[in-house]
């Protein structure tokens, strides 16, 4: 069984919160700070997930597009919060670990453990996460999910994301944008807000349940212990293996 981590077995809102309360965009630098912290949190009910797998006999691999001097600090991360980790097998694949996972695209890494192992299950927050043809046109991208769409529901399971915002990156060609014009058109349809001068400038941020408000990433600063406010709809993942 393979998962991919970020937003999918893990959460990362508290950099996501940080990047609104700063008014900052996602750099390289404070995303290393934020892995190396070792701060992400379960998506409920994935630790519970693997850890019946593995209980079953199923080895559970993670594969990531975090780079690979990331590697301790992620593991350690997913260590604390009780996912199995594979005994004496690397389950945790990181890009550049390797010279053929230098790519962002996965299907190396995931043909290396297909080499070795039966995959039951693969699970992604993206397309890309399940094939290497993401990188297209919205026109294109439905065509690849017209090929491929026998295997979502079955082999292949999406958990929508709830932060990045990847989707709508897509349809507005946000890559083209400049960081005025993604603030401004953001603002309108971001979950989680602005700070405020009734808040003193902290985040008033809550889930599309409207429920919670996640503690924000100070980056730049050394970051505080997070703690794990942040209420998502369970994934149901119990229901995709057998039981016995």
């Amino acid at each position: 069984m393979v998962l991919d981590l970020d937003e999918t077995a893990i959460d990362n809102s508290g950099y996501e919160a940080g990047l609104v309360v700063n008014g900052a965009n996602f750099n390289s630098k404070t995303w290393d700070a934020w892995t190396q912290a070792a701060q992400a949190q379960a998506i409920p009910g994935v630790v519970e997930f693997t850890k019946y797998a593995d209980a079953k006999g199923v080895k559970v691999f993670y594969v990531s597009n975090r780079n690979a001097d990331q590697k301790e600090a992620t593991k350690r991360n997913l260590q604390a919060l009780g996912f199995p980790m594979g005994g004496d097998v690397d389950a945790l694949l990181l890009q550049h670990e390797r010279p053929e996972w230098a790519s962002r695209a996965k299907g190396a890494r995931l043909a290396y453990i297909a080499d070795r192992y039966r995959v039951l299950l693969l699970f992604g927050d993206n397309i890309g996460d399940f094939t290497d043809r993401y990188d297209g046109s919205v026109a294109e991208r439905d065509k690849i999910f017209e090929a491929l769409k026998a295997h979502f529901g079955h082999d292949w399971m999406m958990l929508a994301i709830r932060s990045t915002a990847l989707g709508e990156r897509g349809l507005r060609s946000q890559f083209k944008l400049s960081d005025d014009e993604k603030h401004a058109g953001s603002s309108a349809s971001s979950s989680l807000g602005r700070p405020s001068r009734e808040t003193g400038g902290r985040l008033r941020a809550r889930t599309p349940n409207n429920r919670v408000r996640p503690e924000p990433f100070a980056t730049g600063a050394t970051p505080p212990r997070i703690a794990n406010r942040v209420d998502h709809r369970s994934p149901r993942l119990a229901a995709a293996l057998p039981r016995g």
